[in-house]
């Protein structure tokens, strides 16, 4: 027994066939479709943002950023995207240079040409002391003590997690 579709790709003109297009030859030179003497990479504009004040904005190469549902990396020309941040570090390259954040939480706007980070509270994991990590683990535990719900217990766990692994490599 034959399915609906048989003969439908038959039934195409020949430009539509995916073979066609793999006969054609490579794609015009264009967005995503960089030359081998094309070593420049796209940048894209990104600004992490605390209640406080803008900490940072650069044109950036690639942006990781600890998603809620887990890391994703930014490039330029990503797909529009909101969502929020768990506990973690966001890892910035711009040219040759990487810089590394701790975020507590926050929200994260991606468009094509833009990433924006609003963080509860952000540091420079590098000028992040064993005070400052020590301070913050102790608010983390508190959190996770008096924790109420299921979302507000794994929020302050991650922190708990993500902290105590920023102290383990301070040391």
């Amino acid at each position: 027994m034959r399915g609906a579709c048989s003969g439908l790709f038959n039934r195409l003109p020949p430009h539509h066939s995916w073979f066609a297009a793999f006969a054609a030859g490579p794609l015009p030179k264009g967005r995503g479709n960089k030359s081998e003497d094309d070593k420049t990479m796209a940048t894209f504009k990104f600004e992490l943002v605390s209640p406080e004040r803008i900490l940072m904005s650069v044109d950036a190469d690639q942006v990781v950023v600890p998603g809620a549902d887990g890391d994703f990396a930014v490039l330029s020309g990503h797909a529009p995207v909101i969502t929020t941040l768990r506990p973690g570090v966001i890892d910035v390259t711009a040219g040759t240079t990487r810089k590394r954040l701790f975020v507590k939480g926050g929200f994260a706007e991606v468009d094509p040409e833009r990433l924006t980070v609003l963080a509860q509270k952000a540091y420079d994991v590098d000028e992040m002391s064993a005070s400052i990590v020590s301070s913050e683990l102790s608010a983390a535990e508190a959190e996770l003590a008096a924790a109420k719900d299921d979302e507000a217990k794994m929020m302050a766990d991650t922190l708990v997690s993500e902290l105590k692994r920023l102290a383990a490599k301070a040391a």
